[in-house]
């Protein structure tokens, strides 16, 4: 099979442990860029947080963010899937009424919250270097909420069951939920998206626009949030130090953790060689 696209997640992938692009991740990503395959990043993170990432592979700035609400061919949007009006302000009451301290991404970039508790003081202070348009503002229930490209709970093992339980009967048919968990912090984000976005979605689009099959496709990740790109790539791989459920829906799981290039290895197997 001659591959046309690879994408590639970040954290836990193509990032090592000192959120690093490894020169051996590095010169492979680029090598197939240079043998015709388009390079998308596919990441949960905001576009702001991974745009340094984009420009240092420097190999088309093709990119989903926001776990597919958002893609971008460099600093042109092609694709933006904001929650429908009014379900974001009532996801935020029922997620304050259960404790949590939410944080909202507006489309333009934007992120505001009002509380924190110590996970999302953590996340905030994890991402504090990269986003740089985080605010904490008062009345977060009150305002009218419109073009929001996701919510975003950050919160401890112990709660994520129970936030599953209260938020897929209510609102399975209308808004996409995704856990993401950051074991180097012991926390995960669960985040709210419309219906419509998915990493494989994203992935769908950008392949529609470009004349790519399925088939054609390679997509790496470690993640639960990579599951769904890992099932649907014709070819789906998985880091050996990734998440159970990425590992088993994968074709094939790297020999190399992403500290030991293992981004590189899938490159040089499948798409070099």
């Amino acid at each position: 099979m001659a591959y046309k696209l690879l994408a590639v997640d970040l954290d836990g992938t193509l990032l090592n442990d000192k959120e690093k692009i490894s020169a051996g991740n590095l010169a492979a990503v680029r090598e197939a860029h240079r043998k015709g395959v388009k390079i998308v990043v596919s990441t949960g993170r905001s576009y702001t947080t991974a745009e340094e990432y984009i420009r240092t592979l420097d190999v088309g700035h093709l990119s989903v963010t926001y776990n597919g609400a958002l893609i971008r061919n460099g600093t042109g949007v092609m694709r933006r899937v904001s929650m429908a009006d009014g379900m974001a302000a009532q996801i935020l009451r029922l997620l304050v009424s259960l404790g949590h301290c939410p944080i909202v991404y507006a489309s333009d970039e934007n992120k505001y919250y009002e509380k924190v508790d110590r996970y999302s003081e953590a996340f905030i202070s994890y991402v504090g270097g990269a986003e740089m348009k985080m605010h904490k503002i008062d009345g977060l229930l009150e305002r009218p909420w419109k073009d929001v490209l996701r919510l975003t709970v950050v919160t401890g093992t112990e709660h994520v069951e129970r936030l599953h339980k209260e938020m897929v009967p209510r609102y399975a048919s209308r808004i996409r939920t995704i856990g993401t968990y950051f074991p180097g912090f012991d926390f995960w984000t669960y985040e709210f998206l419309d219906i419509g976005c998915s990493k494989s979605k994203g992935l769908e689009y950008i392949c529609s626009r470009f004349g790519i099959g399925r088939g054609e496709v390679i997509a790496v990740g470690d993640n639960d949030n990579d599951v769904d790109m890992i099932e649907w790539a014709g070819l789906g791989a998985a880091m050996i130090n990734g998440l159970p459920a990425a590992r088993e829906a994968a074709d094939y799981v790297t020999e190399r953790t992403n500290n030991e290039d293992g981004v590189a290895e899938v490159i040089e197997r499948f798409v070099l060689s």
